[in-house]
Parts: structure tokens; C-alpha cells; sequence
């Protein structure tokens, strides 16, 4: 964000605008969660991939902020309607036994997320000091080059998508059903427009009778685990996202740019760590545990940086590490929890992505505009987020 601060040549509350928008087109993507219900679910995903690559390329090469504020708004929309479906796709084919899974799949994020700062590491502008002289100056940005690169990235899996795509449609049809020759009878013509209408009336009843009015129990249960498992996300997305500002403004830019990232990589190193030591206890600890464990290990964490602040590196590194030990498998477990008890449908997707967007627009409008001046609310925010 610092330099894209300095591209943009604007103050940091401008660009932190970019996650407040990114927020409420994020949660405006929850709610087309339904486009998956009506259209072939891998070509869906393969057009969010691709767009989404494609809005991510340029987003440091723009002339003006207000097209980059544009087109964080379409990444927003796309990523809001791809992350309110992935997890309810993986739960739906794992349902019960779905604890290694979901593990799993958030551990394969973590490593990307691993890569991705130090990766960037390298292309950040950094303060150069010639020795013997009063010398300094500030080397540019490339930041267009990770990028760059995420968006390629995203776009080769959306094609491969669309690759699997194609095949399902030719060899197994439309439904995921192996193709058998049909017998076209008059009869099954006439029946046509009842059985679509029969499956539009099944559909709009189990959007609204199965899955908001089963029981105020287990809707009061969905909520729930819908909100906690929103405020994790949102940590995990804020602390990523506003940890090596906030090192950088409570430090007076002792702390470099660099020496934040890595901070935030031994955070994002324990995320994965911990995800990965999970993926095998979750078919033997139960969620409860886990999501008892994860609290525990996160009030440490945030006590630490309540009492020492920034007046010890070895507590940022500790505090770090241990945020990261604690986020590392509580939405899985939250995941695995929920389906032991109801059924997992888009409607859980929905309202955790739309909840999670929320709480990123709100936050990130808040920071943005204290965090320069005021940069211990970073952890005030972390306490509220807990204590939610």
C-alpha cells in the first residue's frame, strides 16, 4: 500500500480508500452467489478468475486513482462471488469428514500468501544512504511486477478452468451426468415446461423454506458461525494488509519497509504451519478444540503487543508468530463445526463473504484515515475484532 501510495502520489488515507471500496463491492459479490446455481459452475469460475487477473495487472500502472479505485471495485465484485462459493463447494463433496479439507485448502492459500511478500519484497522502493555523504534518496517502485504476475496467474487457472470446463460439457453434459442417447418422445416434450417450472419452484423454496426458516436454532447457529467466521477472515485480511503500516508510522520509520514484510511472513509462515499440523489432528480433535485452542493462543498474542507495544523487536516477532499460530485453523474448524450441525449451502457462503466484506470496509476506513497519526488503534481493532 506505501507504494502505491507514492505512485498514486496521494496520502495514505486516499489509498486506503482502495480497501474500504474493495470491501463493499466484495460483499456486493456475495450476493451473486445464486450465478452458480444457473450456470455451469466451472465456466463461472473460470470468467471470475480471468476477470480478476485481468483488474489485478494494471493496478499500479494506472495515470489517474480514480480509475485504480474503479477497477479495485471490479476485483472486489469478483472475488466476492468466487470466495462465497469455494468453501461451500468443498464442503458439499466432503460434507462431515470435510475438518483435513478445509485445513487443507487454507493451508494451499497460506503458502501462496508466503510466497507472495517476499516475493514483493524485492520490487519495494527503499531508502538509499551513500556512505561519507548526506546522499539520500528513495529508489522507484516496481511493484507492477508481483502484479503482474498474480494476474497471470489467476488467469492461467481460470483458463485451466475453462479447460475442465469443456471437457465435463462434452463427455458428461451439462448436469455432470455421463451422456446417454435420449429417446425425444412427444411426451417428454409436453413435460418440458412443467418440469422447468417444477425446478424453478424446488429452487426458490429451498432458498427461502430450507435454508433461512428451518429452525430459529439453526438459524440463530448459522448467523453465528457466519459472523465468527467473518471477524477471523477479516483479521487474517487485516493484519496482512495494514501490519507493515502500522510497524512503519508507530516505529517513525525505524522499522523499514522490508523488516515489516518479513515480520508479517514469519505471520503468514505460522498460518501455514499451523494449518498444515491440523490437517491430520482434524480427523481426531474436534472443532470445539480447536476454535478453544486458536482463541487461547490469539489473546496471548494480542495481550503481548497491548503491553510491550513496539518497544521490543523480539515481541513483534513473538506477537507475529503466535497471531499466526492462532488464525491458522480456526475457519476450518468453524467450517467442520457448522457441518456437523446443518446442512452447508451457498446461503452459508453468501452471508459469511457479504459479513467479511463488511467488516473490511468498515475497518479500512477506519484505519485509513487514524493509522498515520494514531497508529496503536491497528491493535485497539485486533482487541475488537477478538472480543466480537
Amino acid at each position: 500500500m506505501l507504494d502505491l501510495q507514492s505512485i498514486y502520489r496521494c496520502t495514505f488515507e486516499q489509498i486506503s480508500y482502495l480497501n474500504t471500496i474493495w470491501g463493499i463491492t466484495y460483499l456486493v459479490g456475495a450476493l451473486g452467489v445464486g450465478i452458480y446455481s444457473k450456470f455451469n459452475k466451472y465456466t463461472v469460475f473460470m470468467l471470475c478468475l480471468i476477470v480478476n487477473g485481468l483488474t489485478s495487472v494494471p493496478f499500479a500502472n494506472f495515470k489517474y486513482l480514480s480509475i485504480l479505485y474503479v477497477a479495485y471495485g471490479i476485483n472486489g465484485i469478483d472475488s466476492g462471488i468466487i470466495d462465497s462459493f469455494t468453501t461451500v463447494w468443498m464442503i458439499e463433496i466432503w460434507e462431515t469428514k470435510c475438518g483435513p479439507f478445509a485445513e487443507a485448502l487454507h493451508f494451499v492459500i497460506s503458502v501462496g500468501q508466503i510466497v507472495a511478500t517476499p516475493l514483493a519484497n524485492q520490487f519495494l522502493s527503499t531508502i538509499v544512504t551513500n556512505n561519507g555523504s548526506d546522499d539520500v534518496h528513495t529508489t522507484p517502485s516496481r511493484i507492477w511486477i508481483p502484479y503482474l504476475i498474480v494476474g497471470v496467474i489467476n488467469i492461467a487457472t481460470g483458463i485451466w478452468f475453462g479447460g475442465i470446463a469443456i471437457y465435463r460439457h462434452r463427455y458428461y453434459g451439462s448436469r455432470g451426468k455421463k451422456l446417454t442417447t435420449i429417446d425425444n418422445t412427444s411426451n417428454n416434450n409436453n413435460n418440458i415446461d412443467s418440469k422447468r417450472f417444477s425446478h424453478l419452484f424446488i429452487k426458490t423454496r429451498n432458498l427461502f423454506v430450507t435454508q433461512l426458516s428451518s429452525s430459529k436454532v439453526g438459524c440463530a447457529v448459522l448467523l453465528m458461525t457466519c459472523l465468527q467466521s467473518a471477524i477471523m477472515s477479516t483479521l487474517v485480511w487485516y493484519w496482512q494488509t495494514y501490519w507493515t503500516p502500522f510497524a512503519q508510522f508507530s516505529s517513525d520509520n525505524l522499522i523499514s519497509k522490508q523488516l515489516a514484510n518479513n515480520m508479517l511472513t514469519a505471520f503468514q509462515i505460522a498460518v501455514a504451519v499451523s494449518r498444515a499440523v491440523f490437517i491430520p489432528l482434524s480427523v481426531y480433535v474436534s472443532p470445539v478444540f480447536r476454535i478453544y485452542f486458536s482463541f487461547v493462543v490469539l489473546i496471548v498474542s494480542v495481550v503481548l503487543f497491548v503491553i510491550y507495544g513496539i518497544s521490543s523487536l523480539t515481541i513483534l516477532w513473538l506477537g507475529n508468530v503466535l497471531m499466526g499460530v492462532g488464525l491458522g485453523p480456526i475457519q476450518a474448524s468453524y467450517y467442520q463445526l457448522l457441518r456437523g450441525i446443518l446442512p452447508v449451502t451457498n446461503m452459508f457462503g453468501a452471508i459469511a463473504t457479504f459479513l467479511n466484506g463488511l467488516f473490511q470496509a468498515i475497518f479500512s476506513a477506519v484505519l485509513g484515515h487514524y493509522i498515520d497519526n494514531n497508529p496503536i488503534i491497528f491493535i485497539y481493532l485486533s482487541v475488537a475484532l477478538l472480543d466480537a
